[in-house]
Formats: C-alpha cells, structure tokens, sequence
C-alpha cells in the first residue's frame, strides 16, 4: 500500500462531517455508506439532503447503499433525510448488519475513494483512502453488505 493510499483528516468530529458534506455534495456514480447508527454523521442538515436530492434527480437506476447495524436514531434524529430516502427509494438499498458479523470500516465509498474511520486510543481518526487503501474498504465493505438483510423500509405500511 503506498504512503499516498491513506491521507490524514484533521482531528474531530467537524472535520469527519466536513469531508462526508464534501463527498455527499457529489458521490459521482455510486457510493456505500457505513455507520453503526449514523449518530455522527451531518445526514440530518438541510443543505447535505438538498445535495443528495439534486445528484438523485440525475440518476436512473439504484446508486446509494447504505448499511447500518441500526437505522432507529437516524430515523429520529433525520427526517429530511428519512423523506428524501422514502422520494428516491428506488435508487436507495438499505441494509441492516446482524450481531456477530463484522462490521467494515465506518465511512463512505465512492467509486475511486472514500472517507474511513479507524479506531484510535481516544475515539477515532478520520482519513481520505485511495488505491489499495479503497480496494480493501470496498471489499470489506461489500463482505458486510452479503451478510446484512433489508432494513429502513422507505414506507411502513399500517392499518
């Protein structure tokens, strides 16, 4: 893995919601997302949806997968975001990740690079992965995906 496979954020959770903003504001063709609850992530703010909604409106066919371990606080704590996942549900899968299996990197995948987070001594680091660095999240993350089954339906249906 060469030295410019991984780059570095600045430290804290404002720099780890700014590269996911950056990111969101485009994610190209496709991208893979992974949070154990998404608690940290900026997916409740007007201005990430607004740019989700303007990249979903150029899209034909499913381009955003998302996987969670749990969806319950997203769907509390995002209801733009959770409106805008039921407007564009057919560009959307989500899957939920079952106790035991393991859990690929929290972060985002594009389709040439992504933003990670790795553990540390005191919380976590967040960095820029490319290269061999993205191959290995993606594989991962495309392990954890086989292993999940179907959750955060876009619409409840009730009596």
């Amino acid at each position: 893995m060469a030295a410019t496979d991984i780059e570095a954020l600045p430290a804290g959770r404002e720099a780890w919601q700014q590269a996911l903003r950056e990111r969101l504001a485009d994610p190209g063709t496709s991208c893979c997302l992974y949070s154990a609850d998404y608690a940290d992530w900026p997916l409740h703010e007007a201005a990430v949806v607004a740019a989700l909604e303007a990249w979903a409106l150029t899209r034909r066919q499913p381009c955003l997968r998302m996987l969670a371990r749990r969806y319950d606080g997203l769907i509390r704590t995002a209801p733009r975001f959770v409106d805008w996942r039921a407007r564009f549900a057919h560009l959307i899968e989500c899957r939920e990740l079952p106790d035991g299996v393991d859990e690929p990197a929290e972060g985002l995948l594009l389709a040439h690079d992504g933003v990670v987070a790795k553990a540390v001594e005191h919380g976590r680091a967040g960095f820029i992965c490319r290269g061999a660095a993205w191959l290995a999240a993606t594989q991962r993350w495309d392990a954890a995906w086989e292993r999940s089954h179907p959750a955060f339906a876009a619409y409840t249906l009730g009596l």
